[in-house]
């Protein structure tokens, strides 16, 4: 639906960026250290980089990439520290040291 809806599609991005900021404050707090042997990341499904976003603030020598549909990645806005790939994660993710996935609310 989020396809054939730019309203629709801007709504679900909103929302995802606000549970990422939200959350990964609360994540990056409590669970920091797992993050810390980490250089790459590929953030699953990750809309428009709030979680990547947050990593690469926290840990700024990891390199945080964003894996998500083309029409999510079209919209989603640039940045120096997160880069944005459009696939499909049932077809291909690319190699990182680590996957990041997060549950929508």
């Amino acid at each position: 639906m989020a396809e054939q809806d730019d309203t629709y599609n801007q709504l679900i991005n909103d929302v995802m960026v606000s549970d990422s900021n939200f959350l990964m404050d609360i994540i990056l707090r409590e669970y920091a250290g797992v993050f810390l042997c980490i250089n790459s990341l590929i953030d699953v499904a990750g809309g428009h980089g709030g979680s990547a976003r947050a990593i690469a603030k926290a840990f700024p020598q990891m390199k945080c990439t964003v894996l998500d549909h083309p029409h999510v990645v079209e919209e989603a806005p640039t940045s120096d520290h997160v880069s944005f790939i459009s696939g499909d994660m049932f077809k291909y993710i690319p190699p990182a040291d680590a996957l990041f996935l997060k549950g929508f609310p």
